[in-house]
């Protein structure tokens, strides 16, 4: 599978290269050179020709069609340092076309007011570099030498940023010719030309001649000659000398590497290599490559991840290349546990949700909060490279974090950012034997996590396990995955990783300072067979032949938009970019995984909602309402809904009854959690992390979310019912339930206490909710009949899924409601 799409091939193709990752190797090199080169052009080298043509020459037009370059220069470099997969996949046909651009961009400013021929002074060597300067051949002769492309796109780098142009605007020479003087030493210097070009030319070649007809003919032959020879000629004769330079300095690095191996002690590993693998994995089959960052032969060691590639180690006279960026996104983000001195407000329970962040910073269709929020307190910006660059970072860009100092109550005194793991290259005194000797494991493939809020329910759900639960079902190697999740401080892993994420894997679980951790030196492998293996081999492996990385923040595929299903080559072409969100797959893969495990009861009869429309006998529902152990979001009149709904009756239109059973129910762990949910045809609960038990529902059921007064009104709040009937894996039907009227409200914990921020206080109020309005959506359910496709035709897509509600009952459905308070 070639990297990048059609693009990428191309690039493989055309610069005459056949291996992806030596391509990818050498645009990632690239990549701050360019961020530098692209923010320098549009800082000063384009905007300051610019600002000379308008405001100076008077030229206000010229310089108005050259603006848009000044935001596509900065479009580019923030394109290079903010979507660098995207850009290195892409980098050689961006590279190109910013050439022809800026050339273009060269050739009309030389049609400004100023005509700088006047400066010719009667001399030949000065009329040439006159003629450099106002056209632009040294800036094809630049690029390519400065981009370093494979001398396929270099050739086609500096044919079309000299030729392309020339198409645009008139030539310099009819500026030139008008110069009075210039004749003289234009023609002393089309004779040297001329003189030059016939001696080098191969006999019997197009001799230039002596006297061509007019200045203006000879100013042409000139610039042509310019424009061949050192805008074309000299940049690619230039980059084959490197290009072979390279190789021999490659060559002469491998054989001393291999001679100080054999010779001396004290020089740095040369790795040892496996014995011939048991597998041989085809890793670029797996969308992971897509989504999470991939790493080659790498050890771990007390949270450090060491890089063995040849190239990060000196040799030859050359320097060690960097080590690759780890890339964290700045919403994977964490609360750091206290243990004194403060009250443990976000609860490991299923039903918890994290303080302060709005059940929010989701990668949703729609986010259910505010996402810059929680990067702006966590600290952004990203880093990489060794334990002192990420200490740096924390003094510099954290000073809160670093120092672990408490705040005022009511700031984020325990939100933090996930930091990239320290790494560095290896050495010649590394402390064990399986690091000085690694034998790099074929067989297994770990897949690290980096989560959003893992001590959340919600969030852990469907922010991460659910969406990498999406990639390896996807992958043909799933079983040689082990999944780690990424804990920082040596923390151990919050209760919802603990529950979900061995459903991912059937290898061991662990966090990254136990998968990291040093092995004893009478570690023993034969004797070390868990009942879930630390590996495909069985034994505890440290050193891998690839490792993923997750933590970009996933992109949800969004297929109610884009017409799905489609064709398979249409999902794997969406599968580069995005990702299917299946939150109700994975939480029946979770169901599965637990019933296996004899944790809970084997599954029930199929929901009754799917059935209950049928008509032809009784039917009676399951109804449960989800209760809180928080001070906040409590359903008030809880008890008094139950009472209505058990002496609730519906008469079916084709005969027969519909009844319910109703109770509350507590939900302290998954496995409570799995049980309810099997059993309940319908859940009722409020907005929050309990919600996600939605997910563990049989097929056709429903759930109704109740959103308290004003919360509505804000971003996201909807995206759990939004990222269900995106979900194609999902059979389950979500209702809203929006209240509108204040005097069913009573203000959360937070609220009460007057404790900012206020704008978070609508989403912990309680609320009280007349029966009436559940008696409407109970009827709505049955006549759905867990018809998920009818739902999403006749209820979802024109909005008819959302009631708002007053304490007369419901009265308006749809985006648009028909109260203030939602």
């Amino acid at each position: 599978m070639a990297p990048g799409g059609p693009l990428g091939q191309a690039a493989l193709t055309w610069g005459g290269r056949t291996d992806p990752a030596e391509r990818k190797l050498r645009n990632e090199r690239g990549l701050h050179a360019d961020v530098s080169l692209w923010l320098l052009a549009a800082t000063l080298l384009v905007p300051l020709p610019i600002l000379r043509i308008a405001f100076v020459e008077q030229r206000v037009g010229l310089a108005l069609s050259l603006a848009p370059h000044v935001p596509f220069l900065a479009w580019m470099a923030w394109l290079a340092s903010r979507r660098r997969a995207f850009y290195v996949q892409h980098r050689e046909v961006l590279c190109v076309t910013n050439m022809v651009l800026v050339n273009i961009m060269v050739r009309f400013a030389g049609q400004g007011g100023t005509n700088y021929f006047y400066q010719h002074k009667g001399s030949p060597a000065r009329l040439a570099g006159l003629l450099l300067m106002t056209g632009h051949a040294v800036w094809s002769l630049f690029f390519p030498l400065y981009h370093r492309l494979p001398l396929g796109w270099s050739a086609a780098a500096a044919s079309l940023s000299a030729f392309v142009p020339l198409a645009f605007g008139r030539s310099l020479c009819h500026r030139l010719v008008v110069v009075p003087g210039v004749h003289a030493p234009l023609a002393d210097l089309y004779s040297v030309l001329s003189v030059a070009h016939n001696i080098v030319a191969a006999p019997g070649s197009m001799a230039l001649a002596a006297s061509p007809g007019s200045p203006l003919q000879q100013c042409l032959a000139l610039d042509a000659y310019f424009l061949v020879g050192l805008g074309c000629v000299l940049p690619l004769a230039l980059l084959a000398a490197l290009q072979a330079h390279e190789r021999s300095l490659a060559h002469r690095s491998r054989q001393a590497a291999a001679a100080a191996a054999a010779a001396a002690s004290g020089a740095a590993p040369e790795p040892q290599q496996a014995a011939p693998p048991q597998f041989a994995l085809d890793i670029e089959a797996s969308p992971l490559v897509h989504h999470c960052q991939r790493v080659r032969r790498v050890c771990v060691d007390q949270g450090q991840l060491i890089f063995y590639e040849q190239r990060h180690q000196p040799g030859g006279g050359r320097e060690p290349d960097p080590l690759p960026e780890i890339i964290i996104h700045p919403t994977r983000l964490y609360f750091f546990p206290w243990t004194a001195g403060t009250k443990s407000d976000s609860s490991d329970r299923i039903d918890g949700d994290s303080p302060g962040d709005g059940s929010g910073t989701s990668s949703g269709d729609e986010d259910w909060g505010d996402e810059k929020d929680g990067a702006e307190i966590a600290g952004a910006g990203r880093t990489g490279g060794g334990a002192g660059a990420v200490q740096r970072q924390l003094l510099h860009q954290q000073p809160r974090r670093a120092a672990y100092e408490t705040h005022a109550p009511g700031e984020h005194f325990r939100r933090r950012r996930l930091l990239p793991m320290p790494t560095r290259p290896a050495s010649a005194l590394e402390p064990t034997p399986y690091l000085a000797q690694p034998a790099f494991s074929t067989c297994t493939v770990p897949v690290v996590l980096y989560p959003i809020f893992a001590e959340n329910f919600a969030h852990l759900f469907h922010d991460a396990a659910s969406f990498l639960h999406s990639l390896l079902r996807r992958t043909p190697w799933r079983a040689h995955a082990r999944v780690v999740a990424f804990t920082p401080d040596g923390l151990a892993m919050t209760q919802p990783e603990a529950q979900l994420l061995p459903v991912l894997s059937n290898m061991s679980v662990v966090s990254w300072a136990d998968f990291s951790r040093r092995l004893p030196p009478d570690y023993n492998p034969q004797a070390d067979r868990q009942l879930s293996p630390a590996s495909w081999e069985g034994d505890e492996q440290r050193c891998f032949d690839s490792l993923f990385i997750c933590g970009r923040r996933f992109k949800p595929d969004r297929p109610l938009e884009l017409g799905m299903p489609g064709s398979e080559e249409e999902e794997q072409a969406r599968l580069r970019t995005a990702v299917p969100r299946e939150n109700y797959g994975f939480g029946q893969e979770v169901v599965r995984w637990y019933q296996r495990q004899g944790l809970v009861p084997l599954p029930p009869k199929p929901a009754a909602a799917a059935v209950a429309s049928i008509g032809g006998s009784s039917r009676q529902l399951k109804v449960l309402f989800m209760r809180r152990d928080s001070g906040g979001r409590q359903l008030l009149n809880a008890e008094a809904l139950v009472r209505s709904c058990n002496a609730w009756r519906y008469q079916l239109p084709a005969g027969g009854e519909v009844s319910a059973d109703c109770r509350q129910v507590e939900l302290p762990n998954l496995e409570a959690g799995i049980a309810a949910a099997q059993e309940a045809d319908v859940f009722i609960g409020m907005h929050g992390a309990n919600m996600a038990n939605s997910y563990l529902m049989r097929p056709g059921s429903s759930t109704i979310e109740i959103t308290p007064y004003e919360f509505g009104k804000m971003k996201g709040v909807f995206g759990p019912c939004t990222q269900n009937a995106q979900d194609a894996s999902s059979r389950l039907l979500w209702w809203s339930a929006v209240v509108c009227d204040a005097s069913l409200s009573t203000p959360g914990p937070e609220e009460a206490a007057g404790r900012e921020p206020s704008r978070w206080w609508p989403r912990d109020r309680s609320s009280r909710v007349p029966w009436a309005v559940l008696q409407t959506i109970l009827e709505e359910i049955v006549q759905v009949a867990g018809d998920r496709q009818r739902y999403l035709a006749g209820y979802f897509v024109p909005s008819r899924h959302r009631f708002h509600f007053t304490a007369q009952g419901v009265v308006s459905r749809g985006d648009q409601p028909l109260c203030s308070g939602a």
